[in-house]
């Protein structure tokens, strides 16, 4: 199913951040946004930017081949432009999250 398969680097990067956020203890809520706690997007594509309040870190996502165009660069400035916030590494949940374990220490 090309569909599926086309989507497979977008659950792949959810679990392991599921599993990186248990391992260092973070609660982790789907689709709640609060302006008092660190709200983690996770985006992979302009129309999926919708913006919200607080603190915000986002995660773009692309498949190895989309990711690797450096032309693609442009689609995350386009996505920075709507939602403000810090902008993390493609594909790259595990850092966000170590930041969060920083905030923490704060």
């Amino acid at each position: 199913n090309p569909k599926k398969s086309s989507m497979e680097y977008v659950i792949l990067e959810l679990e392991r951040f599921k599993k990186y956020a248990n391992e260092v203890k973070i609660d982790v809520v789907e689709n709640a946004t609060d302006e008092k706690i660190v709200n983690l997007n996770f985006f992979n594509e302009i129309s999926d930017v919708v913006p919200t309040k607080g603190l915000n870190i986002n995660v773009p996502l692309f498949d190895n081949v989309s990711k690797k165009e450096p032309l693609n660069m442009f689609k995350v400035f386009e996505m920075a432009k709507k939602e403000k916030g810090l902008w993390i590494g493609t594909n790259n949940s595990r850092n966000a999250l170590a930041l969060i374990e920083r905030l923490r220490e704060v």
